[in-house]
């Protein structure tokens, strides 16, 4: 049931997207569950449906998944949270110079999903250097 309501949530928001040309609030969701729930299927799904939309508005694909660590990234065809969003893995924290914040957010520009998979192995420090 659960589920249901985030899929709705998630496809009503992108429907509302496409048809709005102002941007609207973020659509801010959690998912948190045990193991074996479905949350990768229902990622899975939610992916689907997205590109079915995309298809039928011309519209490029509006979610990106990423993963802590390279091996959950792979199960969820995503990448590194830290390549995806070009973060330090070992340095401490500094600004994206303009030369590589520029094409990175012209890579967001159109991203409407951000999904964390494995979200509770991301420390909390990584988690804040993060800025919609």
């Amino acid at each position: 049931m659960a589920q249901r309501v985030i899929y709705n949530a998630v496809v009503d928001y992108y429907k509302r997207v496409l048809l709005v040309y102002s941007p609207l609030k973020p659509l801010w969701v959690n998912i948190n569950n045990a193991a074996k729930t479905g949350k990768s299927h229902l990622i899975a799904v939610l992916f689907r449906i997205l590109s079915e939309l995309i298809v039928i508005a011309s519209k490029p694909l509006p979610l990106v998944r990423a993963a802590f660590t390279g091996v959950v990234a792979f199960g969820i065809n995503g990448q590194t949270m830290y390549n995806l969003l070009k973060l330090s893995v070992q340095r401490p924290f500094k600004d994206l110079p303009p030369i590589s914040l520029m094409p990175l957010q012209q890579k967001f520009r159109n991203i409407h999903y951000l999904v964390l998979d494995k979200k509770l192995i991301i420390r909390h420090v990584h988690l804040g250097w993060i800025d919609y």
